[in-house]
């Protein structure tokens, strides 16, 4: 339903930093899956806790990775409602720590950075995966 989009979001999305960078690359992989087994990542705190001694899998998709010269960037489209980057980072950190585990051991890929598209926002926010940053 058309009256469920903001245009303008959507908008500001094709006039933004991260769309010309990804009409840019040679390399778009959209709506990529995935699945990985919970031992073979890299889990701490409450994630590991919880999968610990556990033969489980993540199986997820990631919205977009695109290759630049330097490496991929995976980004996460979010259409939450939020009052600053912070809650959205702190909300998605676990999620998109996953992805990149994920990008790297499925796919191969090397220099991965993440980063989440914030319709509400209008902005890209780049995800610091290191805790406390």
């Amino acid at each position: 339903d058309s009256k469920v989009i903001d245009r303008r979001a959507v908008s500001k999305f094709f006039l933004s930093d991260i769309y010309s960078r990804m009409s840019k690359s040679s390399n778009v992989m959209r709506e990529k899956s995935f699945i990985v087994r919970f031992k073979d990542m890299q889990l701490d705190g409450e994630l590991a806790r919880i999968y610990k001694d556990t033969d489980g899998m993540m199986q997820g998709i990631a919205d977009c990775i695109f290759e630049e010269k330097d490496g991929y960037v995976i980004v996460d489209y979010k259409t939450d409602r939020v009052k600053d980057e912070q809650e959205l980072c702190e909300k998605y950190f676990e999620q998109m720590r996953i992805y990149k585990t994920a990008a790297e051991q499925c796919f191969g890929l090397e220099n991965v950075k993440v980063t989440l598209y914030s319709f509400s926002l209008s902005k890209e926010i780049s995800v610091k995966l290191e805790k406390n940053t």
